[in-house]
């Protein structure tokens, strides 16, 4: 039975969420869906603007973090959203990719929940038999 790309799961006052991928690469495309489909509603997000971003960590788990964390940024200071999440290289402590949405509509894209950081409570990332997990707390 094939695991949804990301659930959330129910954490006292901050918003926590499981993502899974078959692949590595799979897993941070859906961690970057699953923060923004907790900002926003996805799926309105419209293919206008795209943004390469590069991020560096000492393992996958603290690349993991270091790439929500930048999503989280972009989306602060660009007041942009992102639906595609396209991972041009993945290699030991660096990720590249490019990142594709719009500038925030309130009103379309039916702004959800205020995030204000990726905490390290319970932050974890398992490659298992069949893939990655990742849990993540998203601090609101």
């Amino acid at each position: 039975m094939k695991r949804p790309p990301y659930k959330e799961f129910e954490h006292t006052a901050d918003i926590g969420m499981e993502m899974c991928g078959a692949t590595l690469e799979e897993l941070f495309r859906n961690a970057g869906r699953a923060l923004f489909d907790t900002i926003v509603e996805i799926d309105r997000i419209q293919p206008h603007v795209e943004r390469n971003v590069s991020v560096t960590g000492d393992d996958d788990e603290l690349l993991l973090m270091n790439w929500l964390r930048r999503l989280l940024y972009l989306f602060a200071v660009e007041s942009e959203v992102y639906g595609e999440f396209r991972i041009v290289a993945l290699q030991s402590g660096a990720l590249q990719a490019v990142v594709t949405g719009e500038p925030l509509d309130m009103e379309r894209h039916h702004f959800k929940t205020e995030l204000k950081a990726i905490t390290y409570h319970q932050f974890r990332l398992i490659h298992e038999q069949d893939g990655w997990r990742a849990t993540v707390i998203f601090d609101v």
